[in-house]
């Protein structure tokens, strides 16, 4: 489904909050490609 909700731009996202995420850069163009997946507790 389309998400149609609209958000903020500009917000900043903190080095601590950034490194608790798990992204992969994609092999192809992994500065622009990245998959993000589950954070498993």
């Amino acid at each position: 489904d389309l998400d149609k909700r609209k958000y903020t731009a500009g917000i900043k996202v903190s080095d601590e909050d950034y490194d608790t995420l798990n992204i992969t850069q994609n092999s192809f163009k992994g500065n622009w490609n990245y998959i993000i997946k589950p954070l498993v507790l």
